[in-house]
């Protein structure tokens, strides 16, 4: 028998490269492009939008965001698609 250690995994993003909306356990909230994620769910967003308590905070080019701070992520597209019904 032999044991592997998963270290992936194993999510599929869609919306890379696509705006995306990122909200961690703090409070914060981001929106950019999704540049890319890894196997560990770290995430690499551009052109970053900040907003803390609904008001615009700083931007960012790039930025890291990693696995454990993040509540969730979605498709800014979805997001406005549920709010015109």
């Amino acid at each position: 028998m032999s044991l592997k250690k998963k270290t992936s995994s194993g999510h599929k993003f869609k919306f890379i490269f696509k705006i995306s909306y990122m909200k961690l356990k703090w409070g914060m909230e981001y929106r950019g492009y999704l540049l890319s994620v890894d196997g560990y769910m770290n995430m690499q967003p551009a052109n970053t939008e900040e907003n803390i308590d609904g008001a615009l905070s700083v931007c960012f080019d790039e930025v890291l965001r990693r696995y454990n701070n993040v509540l969730y992520v979605s498709c800014v597209k979805r997001i406005e698609e549920e709010v015109r019904k």
